[in-house]
């Protein structure tokens, strides 16, 4: 498997990654690309973590962050620039999501940095799963 899993401490190279920009991913859903500041929350730890949404879908979100989250796990993407009118993600303050699968990406100046792949809880089962409430 391409993707890190939850127990495993380490993660493969990028280049032996499939990649969505090179036409490797057939994707169910249109990815569109929107660059945008959020908060990640961890919902095991309540850790709060900087980065940035690089694009979305229908379903979730890639996100590009100095943290690498477990897979598997819940968490809230908080939008910093929220603003109710937005045609895209900022028109919600928050979303619930799991994360479904990180890579680490190359970094110049050799500090760790991942892409995290999350998709949109599907349902009220799967938040109470996720979340605990």
């Amino acid at each position: 498997m391409f993707f890190f899993r939850k127990g495993r401490n380490e993660l493969p190279p990028v280049d032996s990654l499939p990649s969505p920009a090179r036409g490797h991913i057939k994707r169910e859903h249109d990815r569109f690309d929107y660059h945008t500041p959020i908060t990640y929350e961890n919902a095991e730890t309540k850790e709060m973590i900087r980065g940035f949404v690089q694009n979305y879908s229908k379903k979730g979100f890639y996100i590009e962050t100095r943290h690498c989250p477990a897979v598997g796990i819940g968490a809230l993407i908080y939008m910093d620039q929220y603003a109710p009118d937005s045609p895209g993600p900022e028109n919600l303050k928050r979303y619930h999501v799991q994360v479904r699968w990180v890579k680490q990406l190359p970094e110049p100046n050799e500090e760790n940095r991942y892409g995290i792949g999350v998709r949109h809880c599907a349902d009220v089962d799967e938040l109470f799963r996720l979340f605990g409430h």
